[in-house]
């Protein structure tokens, strides 16, 4: 904002010079003949000599560090009641009873395997399809040190291998090993976060083919967006707790309410 308040002063101050040189021309333009082209060598001179100053650039790129006041209040105008869909979740993966939390369980439960259940990989899905609109949720991550949350299109398939790429459906931030953040598979860099989320927003554009994350825990920073591409139909959020590797990947993903929040 400084630097553009700072172009805007710099081409105010060319305008007016502008303006002036314009009047001095026009008033002189009435004269009559022999007066008009007294001193006429030194205008001209002025005018040959001024340029315009182009201002330096500058990049309207949102960093991953970037902060923008009051955002969270924003987004959170547009909150979405996610619940998860116990039929679509993996048979190790357990649904609290009023699907707002998943964790990962130590055996296989007595589960059908009927055709919207993952079967290979430890995920669950949420129970709204979205094709419109703009809905924005949170989710409690806390300590662990690993997780998945994102999108991907209702028609993935649920019984063969996931590849987590946009190109399969998937929109999908991860943590692995504790402290390696990625967006999707490797086609996409680490991600850089100076401060380890424990609440991670997820909004969704539908009409603007919009998905990015925000870490809620250093005030609604901006962690990722996908790059935009028109979306294939319907879509469905995403969650996988991952393994319970180690003590501090037991708690289960809590899908927060953003009702009566300050």
């Amino acid at each position: 904002m400084q630097k553009l308040q700072s172009n805007h002063d710099e081409l105010t101050q060319q305008s007016r010079v502008l303006w002036r040189m314009i009047a001095e021309l026009e008033e002189r333009s009435q004269w009559p003949v022999r007066c008009m082209l007294q001193g006429i060598e030194e205008i001209l001179h002025r005018s040959k000599s001024w340029s315009l100053r182009r201002p330096e650039p500058v990049s309207l790129e949102l960093k991953t560090k970037c902060r923008v006041l009051g955002l969270r209040e924003i987004l959170k105008t547009y909150a979405a009641d996610v619940r998860l869909d116990p039929d679509t979740a993996y048979s190790r993966l357990i649904v609290s009873e009023d699907r707002k939390c998943v964790h990962y369980g130590d055996t296989k439960q007595s589960v059908p395997d009927n055709p919207e259940r993952f079967y290979r990989y430890n995920i669950v899905l949420g129970s709204q399809c979205i094709s419109s609109g703009r809905h924005y949720w949170e989710v409690e991550v806390g300590e662990r040190s690993e997780w998945g949350l994102g999108v991907c299109k209702e028609s993935v398939d649920r019984k063969e291998l996931v590849y987590l790429s946009p190109h399969y459906g998937f929109w999908v931030i991860r943590l692995r090993k504790g402290d390696e953040y990625r967006a999707g598979t490797d086609e996409y860099p680490l991600l850089s976060l100076p401060v380890p989320p424990r609440r991670v927003g997820v909004f969704l554009d539908y009409e603007a083919h919009d998905i990015s994350f925000y870490n809620v825990t250093d005030s609604s920073s901006h962690i990722f967006t996908f790059p935009h591409c028109p979306f294939p139909g319907r879509l469905l959020p995403y969650f996988s707790p991952c393994y319970s590797i180690g003590a501090n990947n037991t708690a289960p993903l809590a899908i927060c309410s953003l009702d009566g929040e300050d």
